[in-house]
């Protein structure tokens, strides 16, 4: 059973988690996993200026494969919402380290890991349809 644990956070912490590798951004499962983002600089500013003006935005979700031993991986990766994460992590740090977020970090038992491809999909059902390709490199 996948189990789920949702959060706030703020974004200096999501950069430290990063920074101390407990939280992988760039990973397979996202397009643009060679660290480009898919989004426009002004669609970028636009996300930032949302956010500090406090509108609300979806959870991001993190995932990370679990054995019946504990975590098979130490790190989560970044599953849905990393062209928003990557956006804000853009801004000064001065500024924007103090937005809080909506985190859902999801634990997933290694024989459902096969289906985190499945996940991914059904997360990104908006926006830019993912092409065939991303859809084949969708895993962890």
């Amino acid at each position: 059973m996948i189990s789920s644990q949702h959060l706030t956070t703020s974004l200096k912490e999501l950069r430290a988690a990063i920074a101390n590798g407990t939280l992988i951004i760039n990973s397979d499962v996202n397009r643009g996993h060679d660290g480009s983002c898919v989004w426009s600089e002004t669609r970028q500013a636009a996300f930032r200026a949302a956010k500090l003006n406090g509108f609300p935005s979806q959870a991001l979700t993190f995932v990370r494969i679990i054995s019946a031993a504990g975590p098979c991986q130490t790190a989560y990766s970044v599953l849905d919402g990393r062209n928003r994460l990557q956006a804000l992590l853009k801004g000064e740090p001065s500024v924007v380290d103090g937005i809080v977020l909506s985190v859902e970090y999801l634990d997933v038992p290694i024989d459902l890991a096969p289906r985190i491809p499945e996940m991914c999909i059904a997360l990104n059902n908006g926006g830019v349809p993912l092409t065939p390709g991303e859809i084949g490199r969708a895993h962890v």
